[in-house]
């Protein structure tokens, strides 16, 4: 033990700094919440609800008897069986905390493999065991600390692949990859971006024979891994879909957002005005029918063009530039005496009088952190920026590099779907890509391109 503690005592190190965080952060949450567990654990996308309905033998349902298109089934299945066993959710927690505990280990090895560079790397993990919105996270039912933790796994083992060509490697990614898809359906069309660079990596390094083979694998074992529950909507639904998310998404956020700048409401006026005047219940929004709801949305985004323009601006710049501190003070029990009409990049954007009123009235108080932690996520994304122009200008466009920014990208072209609700959620995926370009940016500028020529640099012929 005390060898391994020698060998090991940085990640230790990260790891307990980590796990000490979650824990207090979590009995902190839970005095808030008056020692009320199932308060202080909830979160709000029903996920709570569905686990309940599974114990009662009611299948994957938001409501008793009727089966939910919106879910997709391991996270529902990780907390049943909490349930299952132990009547209650407390292993579920316990299990959370841990794994978000090893999390910001994974972030230093995959900070590692895109940049060789042991202070980044270290900085990486050190920030993510304390990073606000990842300790909050490991102790409340919302499917970001299961995912996130899948999709590190995958991402180490599919760049693994790339350094030494083992077939085994790269079905395990496919199987990761699979299993994050089934927690959060963000990454189902993430294998159109990789394989492409799939074949684009290993052709001049394998027969031609074997990467059609490789492609093929890797693209079998996804599909694989998603079958179940695609026949399983088939079976319930008459369709073989994943989730009928981004429909609900496109009709009820992203037309309401749209519609709230072209008329200058609040969103949940927009939202409000936008399904009275259509009349719909979206409880009756399906497989089947979502054809429907896409097509009355798209017409309404094709009117406002100009409108969805801007919240889709604001929508990019929000994903990487969003801190996600007031929810952390929320579940602390720290809450503004009112909130702001609009969120506070509108404000900063058409209304800066009523944006500096709002900032000097929560200077001196909780909320300044909010502040702060929006201007550190403005410092990073311009670093992030200055990082990657310099690793495109020095050459170093490597593997690894290359996947990090296009996954980097994908997670920001995903989100605009979600219009002006997108917020911290949205980025933490790839928080560990982000920040290691950025710090590459401050402490890597002078390296030299040869240190790097191990990493199988893309040829720019």
């Amino acid at each position: 033990m005390t060898d391994f503690f020698r060998k090991h005592k940085i990640v230790v190190i990260i790891f307990a700094l980590a796990l000490i965080a979650r824990a207090a952060l979590f009995f902190i949450n839970l005095d808030a919440n008056g020692g009320n567990f199932e308060e202080t654990v909830h979160g709000s996308d029903w996920y709570f609800e569905v686990a309940k309905n599974l114990e009662a033998g009611e299948g994957f349902a938001i409501f008793a008897g009727e089966p939910s298109a919106i879910h997709v089934p391991l996270y529902p299945l990780f907390l049943f069986f909490s349930l299952f066993l132990f009547g209650n959710f407390a292993f579920a927690v316990v299990v959370q905390v841990i794994i978000g505990s090893i999390i910001p280990v994974l972030g230093k090895i995959v900070a590692f493999k895109i940049v060789p560079s042991e202070k980044i790397s270290l900085l990486v993990g050190f920030f993510l065991a304390l990073e606000p919105n990842f300790v909050l996270f490991s102790s409340i039912f919302f499917t970001e600390t299961l995912f996130i933790f899948i999709f590190l796994l995958f991402f180490i083992a599919f760049l693994t692949y790339f350094k030494n060509t083992d077939a085994r490697f790269l079905a395990l990614s496919a199987l990761l990859l699979g299993m994050a898809t089934l927690i959060k359906t963000v990454t189902q069309f993430l294998p159109i971006i990789l394989l492409p660079l799939l074949w684009w990596f290993v052709r001049k390094k394998l027969p031609i024979k074997t990467v059609f083979l490789h492609f093929g694998l890797f693209a079998v074992v996804f599909v694989l891994v998603l079958s179940p529950w695609l026949y399983r909507n088939y079976k319930v639904f008459g369709a073989p879909g994943m989730t009928i998310m981004p429909t609900l998404n496109l009709y009820a956020t992203l037309v309401p957002s749209v519609l709230s700048v072209e008329n200058g409401t609040s969103f949940n006026e927009a939202r409000d005005a936008f399904l009275k005047q259509t009349g719909v219940d979206l409880k009756t929004l399906t497989f089947a029918n979502a054809s429907d709801f896409n097509k009355e949305a798209f017409g309404e985004l094709w009117q406002n063009k100009l409108s969805f323009i801007k919240v889709s601006a604001v929508n990019i710049f929000t994903f990487f530039t969003h801190d996600g501190m007031l929810t952390v003070l929320e579940n602390a029990g720290i809450t503004p005496e009112r909130y702001l009409s609009r969120s506070a990049l509108e404000l900063f954007f058409f209304s800066p009088v009523q944006f500096a009123k709002t900032v000097y009235q929560y200077i001196f108080s909780p909320f300044v952190l909010v502040l702060v932690m929006r201007l550190f996520w403005l410092l990073v994304t311009a670093l992030f920026l200055v990082g990657t122009i310099l690793l495109l200008r020095r050459k170093m466009f490597t593997v690894s590099v290359a996947l990090s920014l296009a996954t980097v990208l994908y997670f920001a072209g995903t989100t605009p779907s979600n219009g002006l609700t997108v917020n911290a959620r949205f980025r933490m995926p790839v928080y560990p890509i982000i920040l290691t370009i950025a710090l590459y940016s401050v402490f890597e500028r002078k390296r030299q391109k040869d240190d790097y020529s191990s990493l199988n640099p893309v040829s720019t012929k």
